[in-house]
């Protein structure tokens, strides 16, 4: 019997058949751990996204606001193809071409998660000394807690791609490799 830690989840298998290329419960493991933790992850996303889209509407068109919108979309597709990776590759499917551009575009959640804490949260700390202290630490706040939200939980969809990836090359070792 053999157990595996990604974060939080725990992943349980008997014996090394288990991680035969070809195992689907495997792949249900991995779809499903991977489906929940981006779904947790979207949510901060998506109240960016609908920052953004309120203060189109209230104000105009206003690139800062257009930059927080179209990151947060970027970033939720980059997201779901990163995810898509370890779930295919949990189900045993071969590498195709499309996963090594979405491997790269696994950075782009990084970066938007790093924009949204240092650019909009650390802009509205700034804004303290130019008018009330309540209402920019209250968005201070909710950008530096949601991005921090967003990066912990696209963290934990990058811990699973690696646990899938070593799981992986565990099953195309040879038996006797293993026993070395």
């Amino acid at each position: 019997m053999w157990q595996a830690r990604c974060g939080r989840h725990r992943i349980v298998g008997i014996g090394t058949s288990d991680l035969t290329l070809s195992n689907e419960d495997f792949g249900i493991r991995v779809q499903r751990e991977t489906s929940l933790t981006m779904g947790y992850a979207s949510w901060p996303l998506l109240a960016f996204l609908a920052v953004s889209a309120i203060q189109l509407i209230r104000d105009g068109i206003h690139t800062d606001y257009v930059w927080l919108g179209s990151g947060a979309l970027l970033a939720l597709v980059t997201m779901f193809a990163f995810g898509l990776i370890s779930v295919q590759r949990g189900y045993g499917k071969p590498k195709h071409a499309w996963m090594g551009l979405a491997a790269a575009g696994g950075f782009v959640p990084y970066l938007y998660g790093l924009y949204v804490m240092g650019y909009w949260g650390g802009h509205s700390i700034r804004e303290i000394g130019t008018s009330s202290f309540v209402w920019p630490m209250a968005k201070a706040g909710f950008f530096i807690i949601l991005g921090y939200v967003f990066l912990r939980k696209y963290y934990r969809v990058a811990e699973i791609g690696r646990f899938v990836h070593k799981a992986m090359s565990i099953a195309a070792e040879s038996p006797r490799d293993r026993t070395a």
